[in-house]
């Protein structure tokens, strides 16, 4: 009776062992795996090689396999969060060592990729099916280099060493393109102590490559002087000149956008009091051409900074954007009196009139 007993036990074991091992030698899938493609770093320091014109690709697979090997996957990318797999180009085996535009087929360098080696599984789909690759020929050539600070407003006052870099950049660049940036945050703009940082190159759309130069950033004592400040109320005055007076009139087609915020600036104490007693905060000069055009008009307003403080670069703009009017040029005599319209009015021979 023992006997069959343990020979009862032993059977439903084997069965059990079966049932297991079948189940994990099933075939499972899994779609929409996170993934990243990253281009690993090329042989050649003079080739900028780009995915997309982006460093990065986003992608997602379709794998199966053994549902043991499919778990092991799930596990691991659980661990890794909603970024997924990496996976490197190697720009020597894939070939990108020239310049010029190439296509990479996901499916089949993924499925080559040691990750997915070691996981055991097949890429059945990758979507995109490709991703375009880009290589750029650089040269080494000379930067010189604008320090802004951190609401992108140049500081011009900076002084630098050294004051230009050499640095790999595409060969295309020429005159204005030739520059490296360095952006130094508030605390940094206040400090007396300088302040030792690499340039950065911008060589696409949100891609920047550092220098290998540190370069000293050191500040005036006017510039550690000066802080941020916000005009809440601004308003613009309109100038004229002598054959427009009392013949037309400035109707500012987007005035609620150009004085929807607070202008802002950077100034010593002393600077932000003597803007503050200038009536008018911007200036829109309207020239003679202008009578001629028979439609909208754009031009950037000025800002009327108090000169002698401009000059002793204690008052600057801290806005990144100039802020651009929008308006017409109307022939008063060709206007119903009786019709209401939104107006800048014209300027006096002792200076423009202020619009609040």
């Amino acid at each position: 009776m023992l006997s069959f007993i343990r020979k009862i036990i032993l059977v439903i074991i084997i069965t059990c062992l079966i049932w297991v091992w079948a189940d994990k030698a099933m075939t499972d899938s899994r779609s929409n795996v996170p993934g990243t493609v990253h281009i690993d770093k090329s042989s050649d320091p003079l080739l900028w090689i780009t995915l997309n014109k982006q460093t990065m690709a986003s992608i997602k697979l379709k794998v199966s396999g053994p549902a043991a090997k499919i778990d092991l996957m799930d596990k691991q990318l659980k661990e890794r969060g909603t970024l997924g797999f990496d996976f490197y180009v190697s720009p020597s085996e894939e070939k990108f060592m020239s310049a010029g535009t190439w296509s990479l087929p996901l499916q089949p360098f993924v499925q080559k990729s040691k990750l997915i080696g070691e996981l055991g599984l097949t890429v059945e789909e990758c979507q995109p099916e490709s991703v375009p690759v880009e290589v750029v020929k650089l040269v080494n050539k000379t930067l010189a280099i604008q320090v802004l600070n951190e609401n992108q407003v140049p500081i011009t006052n900076a002084i630098l060493d050294p004051p230009s870099v050499e640095m790999a950049v595409p060969e295309n660049w020429t005159g204005d393109a030739l520059k490296a940036t360095i952006v130094l945050n508030s605390q940094e703009v206040e400090q007396s102590a300088p302040v030792l940082r690499k340039p950065v190159v911008e060589i696409g759309a949100g891609i920047t490559r550092p220098c290998d130069t540190m370069v000293k950033v050191s500040l005036p004592s006017t510039e550690t002087k000066l802080k941020d400040y916000s005009i809440d109320a601004p308003n613009i005055g309109v100038t004229f000149s002598w054959s427009l007076q009392g013949q037309y009139k400035v109707e500012l087609v987007n005035m609620s956008q150009v004085l929807t915020s607070a202008l802002k600036i950077r100034a010593t104490p002393e600077a932000k009091d003597a803007y503050d007693r200038i009536p008018f905060k911007m200036r829109l000069n309207i020239v003679e051409e202008d009578k001629k055009s028979a439609v909208e008009l754009s031009r950037e307003l000025i800002f009327n900074l108090p000169e002698e403080y401009v000059r002793k670069g204690e008052i600057m703009v801290n806005e990144a954007q100039p802020r651009i009017a929008k308006f017409k040029l109307v022939n008063i005599s060709q206007i119903d009196k009786t019709a209401a319209a939104p107006e800048l009015p014209a300027s006096t021979p002792t200076g423009p009139k202020v619009l609040n």
